[in-house]
């Protein structure tokens, strides 16, 4: 795991010390740093917005590049934060000499209300840092490096003014301007400085901003401006004298023009949580019935990292959490005095180091634990005890705490929810009505020897064998065998006893990967009935295509079942937080994501009285099963066929991926010939540059746009892309005039 690389564990525990000790506008707050086993947190603000690289990247694609001015003003807010960084001292008045060393556009935020704050020092360079850059160790993104840093040479805080000059004339120019065919040619580029003049490009270009971007840009870091307040004082001015205007309110305006169909979005999704906050309490749910449980207190102010003060964390078996939990992508459960039931903590299982796997929240935070100091502002601890409100009503919410990490860190995880471990402790005592009645489904395989799967229970012998299910309802019955292609058939069970006999063919099916880890970590893995390893465990070749039954089991933590379709030629990261075990359950959790994300989750039941659970997206849609019981769902969402789900409920924790077959899709080709070098668009994808030949692109409409980065000159036109055709087009480049043949 990420914990027991000793180098990456020091970089994550810099990042969370330098970080907490910055408290400024222009930078996205630190709240909280905690180690729970052998893994560390980090609950940091989070931040409703884009990156510098996406927001350009939209204006072109919709011809609304950044503004000048608004780009001038993004960068005067960067200088501002690195100013406070760099003169930042710890607290004995000792100079910290922070340099952030990777200043770059995915690392500066624009929030939706026009708020600019830089983010990311996981390796920034800090006096106090217990992890030291190798001499000649290079460090940063290659394309917005200084040449002392490409060198791997001594660094300071202007190596961070030349990052940010890239970022400048890049913005306000419109081009890369380091970028060769590959990283030996960037950094060859960096190391001679290689600066073409803005006005080169752009004769139009201002000549008093020109100035400044070549003054930061400069080879010899002596010629560059001496701080980041001296550069921001000099963009400052340029506005001034210019008669430009850019306040926050401006920038959000244009910001949320080329993101409204994503805000609206978010603001779907806000208004579906208010409703099913409503339909709990219309129901009664155990957690709107109970006043809430006060917030956790505040530990004292840790004194901030000094290369005396500051020694590694200690080892602690205790888990640690922080009231601000709940904003990351998942939810914490319900403490037990929110449930009305016994107070009296069991002992809790160490959450992941990754921000997308959440401690157990009703365990407090130990001072001991801590090496940052909280905001000293009333505005900060004003902000605390909303968030601390806030979780509370999302309690009510989400009853669950699981997310699903796709927005931030790795893009590609995909989290298995807990469940509530006081949620239905409560419940136990309450009277069930008696199962439905059960068949005998026998199960055959040619040749014999498969191992078997029903709806979504591993048999626990290969065939022949036989296992129990529902009367009257369905049995999806899975075969697997090595060398063979596996096969699945849905019978209906309309008797006392069904047989199933499926052929295997011989064959080997499509593959994909497999990253499976689970917090804490050690737990045995069997997929589809086959023992493979401890977590955390790579597993590179996975059927794909047909769904996998992952069964994790740890000695003390609740069996927990995941249910997953790889794609052919997919990757996937799957983390799983597992529950620890506190007795006998009659309640099932399970938890219902969809591929893609928005799909409608309904429970069909044999009454015909369905009912809509949730639709999938920032949560899971969480049901709470009698254990023994069948459940059947489907997930319906737009431009997909429906997917169904058969479930008979016999393990306490389940986490159901169900992946939607998109409509078929038929594809065609696009040829862009003629002027070379344009940067071409389909969409807001950027695509190549000019020649583009033979670009896959789906059958019917889409929007094309060229752009010159010298001239800044763009042109959209629309294609229609026919099954199995190839769509040419030719541009032709005059001055600053693109025509389209």
């Amino acid at each position: 795991t990420h914990a027991q690389n000793e180098e990456l564990v020091t970089m994550f525990l810099d990042e969370a010390r330098i970080a907490a000790n910055l408290t400024h506008p222009n930078i996205a707050q630190i709240f909280d740093l905690g180690r729970a086993g052998d893994d560390y947190f980090i609950a940091m603000e989070f931040v409703r917005g884009v990156d510098l690289r996406r927001l350009c990247a939209q204006g072109i694609a919709e011809d609304a590049f950044l503004p000048r001015h608004h780009a001038v003003r993004i960068v005067a807010e960067v200088c501002d934060a690195l100013a406070y960084a760099h003169a930042k001292t710890d607290d004995e008045g000792r100079p910290m000499h922070i340099v952030h060393r990777d200043v770059s556009p995915t690392n500066v935020l624009i929030t939706y209300e026009g708020g600019v704050k830089l983010v990311d020092f996981g390796i920034a360079k800090a006096s106090n840092k217990a992890n030291v850059t190798k001499a000649g160790q290079i460090k940063g993104k290659f394309g917005y490096m200084a040449p002392e840093q490409a060198l791997g040479g001594h660094l300071d805080h202007r190596t961070d003014l030349f990052a940010v000059g890239i970022n400048l004339y890049e913005i306000t120019v419109g081009r890369r301007l380091f970028k060769g065919d590959n990283e030996v040619e960037t950094l060859e580029a960096i190391e001679a400085a290689r600066v073409v003049p803005p006005r080169e490009v752009d004769p139009d270009y201002p000549e008093a901003l020109e100035r400044i971007v070549l003054r930061a840009l400069a080879r010899d870091p002596d010629a560059r401006y001496q701080s980041a307040r001296d550069l921001q004082m000099a963009l400052e001015e340029y506005l001034a004298s210019a008669g430009m205007r850019s306040t926050a309110g401006m920038l959000a305006e244009y910001v949320r023009s080329l993101f409204a169909e994503q805000i609206e979005l978010e603001v779907e999704e806000s208004a579906r949580l208010r409703e099913e906050a409503r339909a709990l309490e219309d129901e009664g749910a155990p957690a709107a019935e109970s006043a809430p449980a006060p917030a956790p207190a505040l530990p004292a102010a840790a004194p901030a990292a000094t290369p005396s003060a500051a020694p590694p964390l200690a080892p602690d078996p205790t888990p640690i959490v922080d009231p601000w939990a709940s904003l990351n992508r998942v939810e914490p459960p319900p403490t037990a005095a929110e449930m009305g039931v016994d107070p009296t903590p069991a002992p809790s299982a160490p959450a992941s180091a990754r921000p997308d796997l959440v401690p157990d929240p009703s365990v407090l935070l130990t001072e001991d634990d801590l090496r940052i100091r909280k905001p000293r502002s009333y505005t900060g601890l004003l902000m605390l005890l909303l968030i601390a409100v806030g979780a509370f009503a999302l309690y009510q919410v989400m009853q669950g705490d699981m997310r699903n990490p796709r927005e931030r860190g790795n893009p590609n995880i995909q989290v298995a929810p807990p469940s509530l471990q006081d949620l239905t402790r409560g419940s136990e005592d309450v009277e069930l009505p008696p199962p439905p009645k059960k068949a005998m489904l026998r199960l055959d395989s040619d040749p014999p020897g498969a191992r078997v799967v029903v709806n979504g229970n591993v048999v626990s012998s290969v065939t022949p064998t036989a296992i129990q299910t529902f009367v009257g309802r369905f049995a999806d019955v899975r075969m697997l065998m090595p060398g063979r292609l596996p096969q699945t058939t849905r019978v209906k069970v309309d008797q006392d006893e069904v047989e199933v006999k499926l052929a295997l063919e011989e064959g080997v099916p499509p593959v994909g990967s497999l990253y499976v880890e689970t917090a804490p970590a050690g737990a045995e893995l069997s997929l589809n009935g086959n023992a493979v390893g401890i977590t955390p465990i790579k597993l590179p070749k996975v059927a794909a295509n047909t769904e996998m039954t992952l069964a994790l089991r740890k000695e003390g933590y609740y069996p927990h079942v995941v249910t997953y379709t790889l794609a052919e030629g997919e990757e996937r990261d799957l983390g799983v937080r597992l529950i620890q075990d506190t007795g006998p359950r009659s309640i099932a959790v399970v938890n219902v994501e969809s591929i893609p994300l928005g799909a409608e989750v309904t429970e069909l039941r044999e009454d015909g009285e369905n009912k809509v659970r949730g639709r999938t997206g920032r949560y899971p849609v969480k049901l709470n099963v009698p254990i023994d019981r069948p459940l059947h769902l489907r997930a319906e969402a737009e431009r997909h066929a429906p997917a169904e789900t058969f479930l008979d409920v016999r393990e306490p924790f389940y986490t159901l991926y169900l992946r939607l077959p998109a409509p078929e899709a038929f594809h065609g080709k696009l040829s862009i010939i003629g002027a070379k070098g344009l940067v071409v668009f389909v969409g807001s994808e950027e695509v190549g540059t000019t020649p583009v030949r033979d670009h896959a692109l789906t059958e019917g409409d889409h929007t094309v746009v060229v752009f010159d980065e010298k001239s800044r000159t763009r042109k959209s036109f629309e294609v229609r892309v026919e099954r199995n055709k190839t769509v040419e087009k030719s541009v032709v480049l005059e001055g600053e005039t693109i025509t389209v043949q």
